[in-house]
């Protein structure tokens, strides 16, 4: 099956988003010869197919040519989406593997300005699936710390949902680029272990914000972790990022 991302399949995508009417695989097919994929009409029938599965486009009644979904629209603006930004992220991408203190609270200050939002939206737009799930995380995280075992995964898990369940594709970009994985993740280790049960709490308290839908109070709880982190951070971060350099 052809990858929805790929190249063919975007480019079918963008010809049936802005199409007036639907279009057959032969007109298809011409289309891709003339924007440089010499393509035969079996293989784009197959990547119409493979993308109709996806639920991206749809075959009408009569046979008469597909149409591009709702969903369909929104995967390719999520696409053209990330390809803007990639050069941005790019850069934003060695400041989150920095290894100097400064540029270490900048990438927190960052994450507290987007994740207050993705907090503040998610306890307006998250699904009740999506609240359970964060509500799972939790639950695992909590009883990893009374085992004494690593939480890490839990924490990315639960911050990557919440960004997720925001709604808001930018923001959860924004959130994947500077995220906590590659920063400094055995500092963060230490800081876990050490001060265990402020954090449980706190994020206890971010998820019973959002499945409680208090918008305002999801995003204060949200502030006041990340500000508790690049408290911590200071405190111990000194140490930890001489004995690195």
């Amino acid at each position: 099956m052809e990858k929805p991302g790929s190249k063919k399949a975007l480019l079918i995508l963008d010809i049936l988003s802005k199409s007036e009417k639907p279009l057959g695989t032969w007109a298809i097919t011409n289309e891709l010869k003339r924007r440089g994929f010499d393509v035969s009409p079996a293989t784009t029938g197959r990547l119409l197919n493979d993308l109709e599965q996806e639920g991206l486009l749809k075959k009408q009644d009569n046979n008469q040519g597909r149409t591009i979904t709702h969903r369909g629209r929104e995967f390719l603006s999520s696409k053209i989406l990330e390809e803007k930004l990639t050069p941005n992220c790019q850069q934003l991408s060695e400041l989150v593997n920095s290894n100097t203190l400064q540029k270490f609270l900048m990438v927190l200050e960052a994450r507290k300005a987007v994740e207050s939002a993705t907090a503040r939206l998610a306890a307006k737009n998250a699904s009740a699936d999506q609240i359970m799930e964060l509500e799972r995380i939790v639950n695992k995280r909590e009883e990893a710390i009374r085992r004494s075992e690593t939480v890490h995964k839990y924490d990315i898990e639960f911050h990557s949902l919440i960004a997720e369940s925001s709604g808001n594709k930018i923001l959860s970009l924004l959130y994947q680029t500077i995220s906590v994985q590659g920063q400094q993740s055995e500092m963060f280790e230490m800081i876990r272990k050490k001060d265990a049960g402020k954090y449980e709490s706190s994020h206890r308290a971010i998820c019973e914000a959002i499945k409680n839908r208090d918008e305002n109070l999801a995003e204060k709880c949200m502030i006041n972790h990340i500000e508790s982190l690049m408290s911590d951070v200071m405190e111990y971060g000194e140490k930890f990022f001489n004995i690195q350099q």
